[in-house]
């Protein structure tokens, strides 16, 4: 039970010593009530007394009741402070009640529709509010009205009918909620009392809390989390103050050191300003300097991992923008193992992945997967470690029965092993030459044996006799493999030739030029890496006669692994730096990468349901790639016509798409087209729906600019005031009510007209605007409130007053064309692309730029602005398109990228209601994809956790991780 405190600093009459003492001992032993009088002699002699409750209540109405309950917590070693005396209100009887409840641990008010109506009751409960009290209402009576606040939403005991329904469990349930984290409301209670005699002595330092009693305050300040009740000001104040002063007396100890010294003291006291705001600045800081060093991290999942450490630290800006960059490097990785460097990678069909490297280890890996898209592997256990006289033999190949049983292990020292699947040795294999490549046969009865010399042996894998041999080159043998019936074997020499051989007769059946080489699981299919002659730089897919089928330019000119998937649709090349590229076996149409790696991929292997690719690197890591990750991209098929533009409609259910020959209206979600319009040899440039998604406007080379009715397709209006010269861009303002078009080669920069009838509104004319004899793209947009105008034109950006047509400002921060223009929500910032290959934000007011962002795909023709304003989205002539952070624009780069378009990146629109983007090139392809980098950060944080299901290693905490 809490005890009466004497606090010094209260003005009382001078009594006789030995009087006050007997005073204090009455005081100290008087029971529970009357409360009141116990008070006033306590605040005659000094004493501040300390009560567990404070009973508040009308006299007319809850007397007898709040008597019993007094007694009943006096009972239970509870003691509560409580008026039962009809003595009249005076300025300081309501002094005394202040400090009453403020020198409890909680505020009891006693429901009664008098007590509601009681102004001193109603004045106990405002200071309990002001003083933050625990707040526990005691339902005694039925209410006629609803009861204020804080009392309503309180929970009151009991929690259903009245207390004296079961007064004595009412009391036990009183009692509960009193001693709920006890702790913290008598440390509330016992820091706001001394903070309150602080404050009545005038702000006395030598009543300010030093030592042990400075430093409990300080743990219970700062350990506050969701604790009720809060801290109220007083104690904050009472506290920092105590912290300062403390801080002085230090100061005034070490006055006579060095200046340094003082500086670091001022610091110091500065960062002990307060305990709670020190840490969160602390966090802050290690928040920031993690994503600093996440945006260096050498690896993607590394990347993710310390991003979400930054994030839990603390959610700083900075740390969402790394943890974007690390999903957007992520892309399908989805696990890695460190080890040596790995030179060759075999999977088992119950999913164990068996590797070799340098160190002479065979390693079993468990994977499994984990979440939706989540991969795990487990650590690996060494199957084999192969000596030599003088140190571990390097393992250089890896092959697995057709039945599972046996793994042939082959070094580049001597004899090759044969081992069952947990470790026990069945024969060993001496083929006289260090080994660079083996294969079993679909049936398992022969392995191929390729060695560095450039030989094959075929070898009976029972009796372990060797059965022929083929002479492929002098170079070592890279790839081999066998055809399903197990005639024919495929090999593939460093530098050299790719052959097939009858493996009986022991003839060529066909040559090609090339050091690497896979083929198809049916071995209808040889796909060749080539490093010499004039295919020099291609991957090159044969059939099993040698003719040529797809030629693929790899954009290196030596690979180190080539592989089909399982079902021959799919081919993986990795180049010597690592990177692997995906590619559709029948046409070579390139749908992904595989970019993590930061050394050779010596060895590539699918999951048994292809799902999964493991690729076994120099640079010691075995990755793990998920090959089926879902998508919502939709391809649109358009023909071969030139495509020029796409837009979404309002609902984002539809999307537009014009180019050469007219336009198109598909469903969004499936890509099933809707409605058609041919325009022979025209070409539409740009086109954009009306706010109620009704009509299409669309800017054509003709010089004119046309208004059509989606649900018909037929034209409403058309506007031909551009003179017969190209119409680049086109845009409705908010309402509908208008249309801005831009057209190219003249002096005009835009010009509105009613989408009704055609006829011309105003023209946005100022000299030097454009020229006679401009050329290239424009754009036009009008500002969200439809009060602004912007054009992009060869001498910079405008923006025009709506409705007067004024010129209110000229933009020339790209030293020339600007091709793409959009306000961002709110009107005040623009976002402008050109040539010089930057997307510039700048203030529409001012014209001052706010971030200059960059991205090395060539130059930026189009831009959009997500509907929060947060992310642009711009097109290049690299044949990408960039997704940017604008909230993060001072970190700079784009956060992802959009491929596989063939040609450049000529129209970018965000959906209107999701993170959905599409993307034309002018080749004619249109791909509509989601913007998973866009996502809300809760969402970006659950990807990571599946993507990622890994921790951080000790050595990787102890080398990138900050000691808080």
């Amino acid at each position: 039970m809490s005890g009466p405190t004497v606090d010094p600093h209260r003005h009382s009459p001078e009594l006789d010593p030995s009087a006050k003492a007997a005073l204090i001992d009455f005081v100290h032993e008087v029971g529970a009530y009357p409360t009141l009088y116990r008070t006033v002699i306590a605040h005659y002699v000094g004493i501040v007394m300390a009560a567990d409750v404070f009973l508040s209540y009308s006299r007319r109405e809850s007397k007898e009741f709040v008597a019993r309950l007094a007694a009943a917590l006096d009972a239970r070693i509870k003691d509560a402070w409580v008026d039962l005396e009809d003595i009249p209100p005076a300025s300081q009887f309501m002094e005394d009640l202040k400090e009453g409840i403020g020198g409890s641990d909680a505020f009891c008010f006693v429901l009664s529709d008098g007590a509601l109506e009681s102004e001193y009751c109603l004045r106990e409960l405002e200071y309990a509010v002001e003083r933050n009290k625990r707040i526990i209402p005691i339902a005694h009576r039925r209410l006629s009205v609803t009861p204020p606040e804080p009392l309503a939403s309180h929970s009151w005991v009991p929690q259903e009918g009245l207390f004296e329904d079961d007064f004595d469990a009412g009391v036990d349930e009183l009692v509960v909620a009193m001693e709920t984290d006890i702790d913290w409301v008598r440390g509330h209670t016992k820091w706001g009392q001394r903070a309150d005699g602080w404050q009545r002595g005038g702000h006395d330092r030598g009543a300010l809390l030093r030592g042990q009693e400075l430093a409990d305050a300080e743990a219970w300040l700062a350990g506050q989390a969701d604790n009720k009740p809060a801290p109220t000001a007083s104690h904050t104040e009472f506290i920092v103050r105590s912290q300062r002063e403390a801080r002085n007396r230090t100061r005034r100890m070490l006055s006579a050191v060095a200046a340094a010294l003082v500086v670091s003291l001022v610091l110091a006291g500065v960062a002990f300003w307060q305990r709670s705001v020190a840490i969160e600045q602390r966090d802050n800081a290690n928040s920031r300097a993690l994503a600093s060093v996440t945006l260096r991290a050498p690896d993607p999942t590394l990347a993710v991992l310390l991003s979400e450490e930054a994030l839990d630290r603390a959610e700083t800006p900075e740390a969402e923008a790394a943890l974007q960059l690390a999903l957007a490097r992520l892309g399908r990785q989805r696990a890695v193992g460190q080890g040596s460097n790995f030179n060759a990678v075999a999977v088992a069909p119950d999913g164990t992945v068996y590797t070799g490297g340098t160190t002479g280890k065979v390693q079993a890996w468990t994977a499994e997967e984990s979440g939706e898209h989540g991969f795990k592997l487990g650590e690996p256990r060494t199957l084999a470690t192969l000596p030599q006289s003088d140190g571990a033999a390097p393992v250089t190949a890896i092959a697995m029965s057709s039945d599972a049983t046996n793994i042939a292990i082959g070094t580049d020292r001597g004899p090759m092993r044969i081992v069952t699947g947990d470790g026990s040795e069945v024969r060993t294999v001496n083929p006289g030459s260090a080994v660079s490549a083996i294969a079993y046969s679909p049936n398992g009865t022969q392995l191929a044996i390729g060695g560095q010399n450039g030989h094959v042996t075929i070898w009976d894998s029972t009796s372990g006799r060797q059965q022929s041999s083929l002479v492929t080159g002098d170079t070592p043998v890279m790839s081999l493999a066998w055809t399903p019936d197990g005639r024919r074997l495929m090999t593939a020499t460093d530098g050299g030739l790719t052959q097939l051989w009858n493996v009986d007769g022991g003839q060529q059946l066909w040559t090609q030029p090339g050091g690497v080489a896979a083929m198809a699981r049916d071995g209808g299919r040889i796909a060749v890496a080539n490093a010499v002659g004039q295919d020099r730089g291609l991957v090159t897919i044969y059939s099993d006669t040698g003719e040529r089928l797809v030629s693929i330019p790899s954009g290196t000119e030596e690979h180190g692994a080539l592989a089909f998937s399982p079902d021959g649709a799919k081919l993986i090349a990795v180049d010597w730096n690592g990177v692997g590229r995906e590619h559709d076996s029948r046409d070579g149409e390139r749908i992904g990468t595989l970019d993590g790696h930061v050394g050779m991929v010596r060895s590539i292997a699918f999951s048994p349901d292809a799902r999964f690719v493991f690729t076994a690197s120099l640079d010691s890591t075995l990755r793990v790639w998920e090959m089926n990750v879902p998508k919502d991209m939709v391809t649109f098929s358009v023909g071969d016509s030139s495509l020029l533009a796409a837009k979404f409609s309002p609902d984002g259910e539809r999307v537009a798409i014009g180019g050469v020959g007219g336009w198109a209206i598909f469903d969004a979600r499936t890509a099933d087209r809707l409605l058609t319009f041919d325009a022979g040899p025209g070409v539409v440039f740009d086109l954009q729906f009306s706010p109620d998604g009704h009509r299409l406007a669309t800017a054509e080379d003709d010089g004119r600019a046309r208004i059509w009715n989606v649900d018909t397709g037929k034209m409403v209006s058309e506007f031909d005031g551009h003179a017969k010269k190209l119409v680049a861009g086109i845009a409705f303002s908010p309402d509908g009510k208008l249309v801005a078009s831009a057209g190219s080669g003249e002096v005009e920069a835009a010009r509105i007209w009613n989408p009704d009838d055609g006829t011309q509104v105003r023209a946005l004319t100022s000299d030097g605007v454009a020229s006679a004899d401009a050329t290239g793209a424009r754009s036009v947009a009008f500002s969200p409130d439809g009060s602004m105008v912007v054009t992009g034109t060869d001498k910079g950006a405008q923006i025009w007053d709506m409705p007067s047509g004024q010129l209110r400002l000229t933009f020339d921060g790209h030293g020339g064309v600007v091709s793409g223009v959009v306000f961002t929500p709110g009107n005040k910032q623009v976002v402008s692309v050109g040539p010089d290959g930057a997307m510039l934000l700048w203030d529409a007011t001012t014209g001052a730029v706010k971030a200059d962002l960059r991205h090395d795909a060539g130059s930026p023709i189009r831009v959009d602005v997500s509907s929060d304003g947060r992310f642009a989205v711009a097109g290049y002539s690299g044949a990408q398109a960039a997704v940017f952070d604008l909230a993060q624009a001072e970190l700079g780069g784009s956060l992802a990228l959009i491929g596989g378009h063939k040609g450049k990146v000529v129209g970018v629109d965000f959906s209107p209601n999701d993170a959905r983007i599409i993307t034309v090139g002018d080749a004619g392809v249109a791909l509509l994809d989601r913007c998973t980098v866009c996502r809300p950060l809760p969402e970006l944080r659950e990807m990571a956790s599946q993507l990622v299901v890994r921790d951080l290693t000790a050595d990787e905490r102890e080398r990138y991780v900050p000691v808080q």
